[in-house]
């Protein structure tokens, strides 16, 4: 069902209008449509950085991984001459998933314009290539591309978003999926409670639903990771895989808290002094750029 528009009614109740004709009222209207919503206001920001990928589930030659290998991020850019190489970098992220059935993909981690699907499907490839490997067969390919540092979206306004409709989208990571389904439970605990008021309006009911979802707590880890974003998307690729080595030498359970964005606010914020404190000059400075 596609909605056309939402109408409100004295603030007590909004009204869905879809493009059939049918329109449904209700005190309290929730967007997960994605970071595209025409209906969720959010501050205006020029430049959003995006996250691009092309990726290829299928059968090679050769396995591009070791059997039951998983590869997060790997930013060696043999494969690329000197122009590519001083362009965005890109990692490779795959995975073996059994009876000779392999994932690849190439990510673009956050760019601004982002890197183009063919660009990235060529970078692949030239990856494949550089050590003997030839796609002998492809069951599905997938291209991705959405915003990495969408603003947050306005508390006051009549439409409660969620998913990419309310910018959850990990700003540092890309990630989302896991972080939507620790925070739904108490989003619909906290709802339940407030839709026992019936004095309160579309207007009230949805500001307080983004309240829940955007307290004081996640709204400065927020800011910190679009920090650290800004500063990622200056580094070169020699730059870049500098931070990453360093990054993936803290423990287990600080760097994944850091990319699932479950680490408390102070202990992120030691994380990432940690991080600055450890880095080799380099990176230090990258870090400490005002723009």
């Amino acid at each position: 069902m596609k909605q056309q528009k939402i109408l409100k009614k004295k603030n007590k109740l909004s009204e869905v209008i879809c493009f059939s004709g049918l329109k449904i009222k209700a005190r309290l209207v929730i967007d997960a449509s994605g970071h595209k919503s025409n209906f969720v206001k959010r501050p205006v920001q020029n430049e959003i950085a995006q996250q691009a990928a092309y990726g290829i589930v299928g059968k090679f030659t050769s396995p591009p991984v070791s059997k039951e290998q998983f590869v997060l991020m790997d930013f060696r850019p043999n494969h690329l001459n000197n122009e590519e190489k001083l362009s965005s970098p890109s990692f490779l992220y795959a995975m073996d998933l059994g009876n000779e059935t392999f994932f690849v993909e190439e990510t673009s981690l956050a760019s601004y314009p982002a890197l183009s699907q063919e660009n990235l499907k060529k970078r692949l490839y030239k990856r494949l290539n550089s050590k003997g490997i030839k796609v002998s067969e492809i069951f599905h390919e997938e291209n991705c591309l959405f915003p990495m540092n969408l603003p947050l979206p306005f508390k006051k306004q009549f439409v409660l978003g969620f998913g990419g409709a309310a910018s959850m989208v990990h700003p540092a990571s890309g990630y989302m999926v896991g972080s939507l389904l620790r925070r739904a439970p108490l989003l619909a605990q906290k709802l339940a409670i407030f839709l026992k008021e019936p004095q309160l309006s579309s207007l009230e009911l949805a500001s307080k639903g983004w309240e829940v979802l955007w307290p004081y707590e996640l709204t400065q880890r927020h800011k910190l990771y679009q920090y650290g974003l800004r500063r990622l998307m200056s580094f070169d690729e020699s730059r870049l895989r500098s931070f990453f080595s360093n990054f993936f030498r803290l423990s287990t359970n600080e760097w994944v808290g850091f990319l699932t964005n479950t680490l408390p606010l102070p202990k992120l914020i030691y994380v990432m002094s940690k991080m600055f404190i450890n880095s080799p000059l380099k990176v230090k400075l990258g870090m400490l750029k005002l723009n």
